[in-house]
């Protein structure tokens, strides 16, 4: 069997901030639905010898309605300071310290430009937490959407039928909440107005895209929209317990299986 191998980068903490495998598996977004296997970015092959890391911190749910607007899923770069990079092949472990430094063009390692780059770094930490909460809550609700599409089919009672279209369109509202469903090309952001999860995909980007100093308009808009978040999220723990229960309890008694919702609950 081939020995894999893997790269980890590890920021002043020990914490480990991006991981890379010969062996990864999963998918990479691709047109509408459908999904394309992710690129091999780290081979096990005889004489490939060359790897990059490019400083992103993340990346967002495999969501079409970000992808067909936004082909770059990457979250956020990296803030200057210490990391180390691990690379594990098989039992042999091998580690290189490095550093992200500021831009000598903006002054360099100031303590100051530090401080405003760890800032930067905490308001990206706290909209990229509330990103993942979105996403997760969505591919669990649209998980719960397939059941109740089959539990609708099967048509095996009224009653059951009928509380699935109500949960049905709870769910569809909350979703609306967190993304746009009219966003099915790049240029339909100049038609619809995209929804927090996009918005937050944009803020991201923005202030990554701009120098230090931080303006205060930047620490505005990450409050307001994790201030949002928090609602849309307590509406999505009703929907995801509450609602959910209240199918279940009918569905038990009519003697039909019940929704079932990844375990870990709305978000991690």
């Amino acid at each position: 069997m081939e020995t894999s191998i893997r790269f980890d980068v590890l920021n002043a903490n020990g914490e480990i901030v991006y991981t890379d495998r010969s062996d990864m598996e999963g998918t990479i977004c691709g047109r509408g639905q459908a999904a394309m296997p992710r690129p091999e970015t780290v081979s096990a092959n005889a004489g490939d010898n060359l790897w990059a890391w490019r400083m992103q911190m993340g990346e967002f749910d495999c969501l079409p309605e970000i992808y067909n607007v936004s082909r770059n899923m990457d979250a956020y770069m990296a803030t200057p300071g210490k990391y180390t990079v691990r690379m594990t092949i098989g039992n042999d472990v091998q580690e290189q310290p490095f550093t992200i430094r500021v831009d000598p063009r903006l002054g360099g390692d100031t303590p100051e430009n530090l401080r405003e780059y760890a800032e930067m770094d905490a308001l990206s930490a706290s909209l990229m937490a509330a990103a993942n909460g979105m996403g997760k809550g969505v591919n669990d609700l649209r998980l719960v959407k397939r059941q109740l599409a089959l539990i609708t089919e099967l048509g095996q009672n009224d009653d059951v039928a009928a509380k699935a279209a109500e949960l049905d369109a709870s769910i569809d509202t909350w979703i609306a909440l967190i993304l746009q469903k009219e966003l099915k090309t790049f240029q339909h952001v100049y038609q619809h107005e995209g929804r927090l999860l996009m918005k937050i995909k944009d803020l991201l980007g923005r202030m990554h895209g701009s120098d230090i100093p931080l303006t205060q308009g930047f620490r505005d808009v990450t409050r307001d929209y994790l201030v949002v978040w928090a609602e849309y999220e307590a509406e999505l723990t009703r929907i995801s317990t509450e609602e959910v229960a209240a199918f279940n309890d009918i569905a038990n008694a009519a003697g039909i299986a019940a929704l079932r919702i990844p375990e870990g609950g709305q978000s991690e």
